[in-house]
């Protein structure tokens, strides 16, 4: 019976280091935001992707334990969650469970108001951004070659990941032909 409340103790110390990592990236976001590091930003977004579908799969992996825990508890629910099985566990996993449980409900409450704070900052400076780039074309500032560059093949923005596209190679060599 130690082993799956080792388990699962495990994988929440797991989860727990986890979402302390993506804390510590959202906060390194919201200061890259604030500096306007863009590059940073990116970083840090890149090294996040990763980390929050870990946490999704490790999140199925988790439930599958849990659930069987509850069954051989007799716990009766299809979603079964820590509390009830805290109370049911021997010492030393229900004081384990109940650390972990704390811990990361204080995690992810810091974490979601972070990613709320950083979604504002963002939002600002992209309203910023798009009214510099309004005054810029009412402006004409650079002339064609502002038209060019936001009109241009490679100005399509975003694909679907949120990364920019690939540019559009011109050819090296023109043949009689044009």
């Amino acid at each position: 019976m130690n082993e799956p409340f080792d388990a699962l103790c495990e994988l929440l110390a797991q989860e727990l280091e986890r979402q302390e990592t993506i804390l510590a990236l959202c906060h390194a976001q919201g200061d890259a935001a604030r500096t306007h590091d863009i590059e940073q930003l990116q970083a840090r977004t890149a090294t996040l992707t990763p980390l929050i579908q870990e946490a999704a799969q490790a999140e199925n992996t988790r439930n599958r334990l849990l659930k069987d825990l509850a069954q051989t508890f007799g716990l009766a629910s299809t979603r079964p969650t820590l509390s009830p099985l805290a109370a049911m566990a021997p010492e030393p996993w229900a004081s384990r469970i109940r650390f972990y449980q704390t811990r990361l409900a204080n995690v992810l409450k810091e974490t979601r108001a972070l990613v709320r704070i950083n979604a504002v900052i963002l939002r600002t400076s992209l309203k910023v951004v798009a009214h510099a780039m309004k005054a810029l074309d009412q402006c004409n500032v650079g002339g064609e070659l502002f038209h060019a560059y936001n009109e241009g093949p490679g100005s399509a923005g975003y694909d679907a990941g949120g990364f920019e596209p690939r540019q559009v190679r011109q050819p090296a060599i023109i043949d009689q032909r044009g």
